[in-house]
């Protein structure tokens, strides 16, 4: 993070293959982040490639869910913050989509929609421009049913996590593509 508020990323190949091998979470999300100022593009499309062929649901879902409990503990409370809202929706949500699509999820929240109730999105929308026009730490009242939403998208998700297929990544993937980047 710079002074000037640019956040940049980056990894040599060697630990991002094994980052990417291991389906890391931080990895992805920064690997598939909408926001890129400099790529080489085929590199890029190739370890995308290499990440969705080699996604282990198990390991996305953990990480998120275990995220998620960390915020969970704030909703409802004095604690809440708008900022602590939407960290403890969006893993809610990605820990859903893995269960759901067994693939990465989208890093962008509004493309998540698609796993709730179309009566949930206007006011997410109102909560996403009121979170715009505050400090991240604002504690504004977030309705009941929204707290209630992220509570039941969590009871899913713990119902659903054991049938999960724990994907082993394949190793020949990572090295043609560690060889072709060196070449």
């Amino acid at each position: 993070m710079t002074e000037d508020d640019l956040d940049g990323s980056g990894w040599d190949i060697r630990k991002a293959l094994r980052l990417l091998a291991k389906s890391n979470a931080s990895f992805t999300g920064w690997l598939f982040s909408p926001i890129v100022y400099r790529a080489n593009n085929d590199f890029l499309n190739e370890v995308k490639k290499v990440a969705n062929a080699n996604f282990n649901p198990v390991s996305g879902f953990y990480h998120f869910h275990s995220m998620n409990k960390n915020f969970e503990e704030t909703l409802g409370s004095e604690k809440m913050t708008l900022k602590s809202f939407f960290y403890a929706i969006r893993t809610a949500l990605c820990a859903n989509w893995i269960c759901k699509n067994e693939t990465i999820p989208p890093v962008l929240f509004r493309e998540m929609y698609s796993l709730i109730n179309v009566g949930y999105h206007s006011k997410l929308e109102a909560l996403i421009a009121l979170k715009s026009e505050r400090i991240e730490k604002s504690n504004d009242s977030i309705e009941t049913d929204l707290i209630s939403l992220v509570k039941d998208i969590v009871n899913e998700n713990n119902s659903v996590k054991d049938r999960l297929v724990n994907k082993k990544p394949n190793p020949d993937d990572f090295n043609d593509l560690f060889l072709k980047t060196l070449k």
